[in-house]
């Protein structure tokens, strides 16, 4: 670690890595530093510059140490999460978590996207401490596998392909087609559709393959969910809206073009990143996984001093 002079001078006393300053300076792909026509003191004040657009207004970094704030940031802005839309795609009620733009493409401040993160895992904490249901929604191409695979991780329904429209305003009647979906899987699998001609058979496996392909995510839906998980808030608008109908609260990645407001809990990132997508889906999905196992470790416990209890009043009464 290292302090610079320049930024004390100016009342930034900032601790900054090395690294920081000139390896990832050109794996960022920003502007390149050439002390000999610049000059020492060119050269910081450019280095200044740079970590503002990295870290946000260097205002809210004053007095803290660069270890409490470059971890996530630093992991965001090598996954792209800062890059958003060319700003005629800009949504003005985004401006907000826009720290600049660059080529006419806005830059997301990662320091409120940080904090954007760190609220939604604490709503997402207490609903997985209560048992909770999530649904993981994201239907783009980008985020299908990274969704699948922490639906799968925590044991939760998920959305890959097309959201079924009345999931969450008309509940009963969909719940109907996945638990028809269900049966006809374990009638095939058991042999109970033999007597039917091929052609039925035939027809059954088709319909049944239709299904699978829009319900398949949502085979362990037993109930209403307590929130929903959303990649790309802006194609997944239908999504939004009826669980704003139903009170359901969202927690959704959304880019600049995209309306936070309209959102519970937005994460405002670039939703077209894979690893992007990845990282913060990876966040998601180990908060709600942490904190159902000690969920269950709670409920294990509680059982065996139950039993304990009981144990002991049987030898009492047998006294």
């Amino acid at each position: 670690m290292v302090l610079v002079g320049e930024a004390y001078k100016r009342g930034f006393p900032l601790e900054i890595p090395p690294s920081l300053w000139f390896n990832d300076l050109s794996l960022f792909g920003e502007i390149r530093i050439n002390s000999r026509q610049i000059g020492p003191l060119g050269s910081i004040n450019i280095k200044i510059r740079f970590v503002k657009a990295l870290f946000g207004n260097v205002d809210e970094l004053k007095g803290k140490s660069m270890a409490e704030t470059t971890v996530d940031i630093k992991a965001l802005f090598k996954a792209g999460a800062h890059f958003g839309h060319q700003r005629s795609r800009t949504d003005a009620r985004s401006a907000k978590f826009i720290y600049a733009f660059k080529n006419k493409i806005a830059v997301i401040d990662l320091v409120k996207t940080q904090k954007l993160i760190e609220e939604a895992l604490v709503f997402i904490e207490q609903i997985a401490k209560q048992g909770g249901t999530f649904i993981f929604v994201g239907t783009k191409l980008q985020a299908k596998e990274f969704v699948k695979k922490a639906a799968n991780d925590t044991k939760m329904p998920y959305v890959i392909e097309r959201w079924p429209g009345g999931l969450l305003t008309n509940y009963e009647m969909v719940t109907k087609s996945i638990k028809k979906m269900v049966k006809t899987t374990e009638d095939l699998a058991e042999n109970k559709l033999d007597h039917l001609t091929k052609a039925e058979r035939l027809k059954i496996e088709k319909d049944l393959a239709k299904s699978e392909n829009i319900f398949g995510g949502l085979r362990e839906l037993s109930r209403m969910p307590e929130a929903i998980i959303v990649v790309d808030a802006t194609k997944e608008d239908i999504v939004i809206k009826e669980a704003k109908v139903k009170g359901i609260p969202v927690v959704a990645l959304c880019d600049t073009n995209c309306n936070p407001k309209t959102i519970d809990y937005p994460i405002v990132t670039n939703d077209d990143s894979r690893k992007a997508i990845e990282l913060i889906i990876g966040m998601i999905a180990a908060t709600i996984k942490d904190n159902f196992q000690a969920k269950v470790e709670a409920k294990t416990e509680e059982r065996l001093e139950e039993k304990l209890e009981s144990a002991k009043e049987k030898k009492s009464t047998k006294k």
